[in-house]
């Protein structure tokens, strides 16, 4: 699935999906540690399944996952920052269930 409206320009995206920069960087530093979707689920909280939307660029985090996220799987500053940004961006924020 790609992000991409046919409205916006290069280098533009879908409010709520993650910028294919960061979704590089957040997979690059799961591989680096060598950890499998499962893996890294297990290790963050975060599902398999939303971990490879978030790695493709389908979704953007909401401040929780965007959390977990950096802290789990040990985001360098700079990647960390620029996900808690993303999860900003996209106005997601974590309430509890009902």
């Amino acid at each position: 699935m790609d992000n991409a409206d046919p409205g916006l320009g290069d280098g533009q995206r879908q409010r709520g999906c993650l910028s294919p920069a960061v979704a590089v960087e957040l997979r690059s530093a799961r591989r680096r540690l060598g950890l499998s979707f499962r893996s890294a689920a297990r290790r963050t909280g975060v599902s398999a399944g939303n971990l490879c939307k978030l790695e493709h660029g389908q979704r953007a985090p909401s401040f929780k996952v965007a959390e977990a996220l950096v802290g789990g799987l040990g985001l360098e500053p700079g990647v960390a920052a620029a996900l808690m940004a993303e999860a900003r961006h996209a106005g997601r924020s974590w309430r509890p269930a009902r």
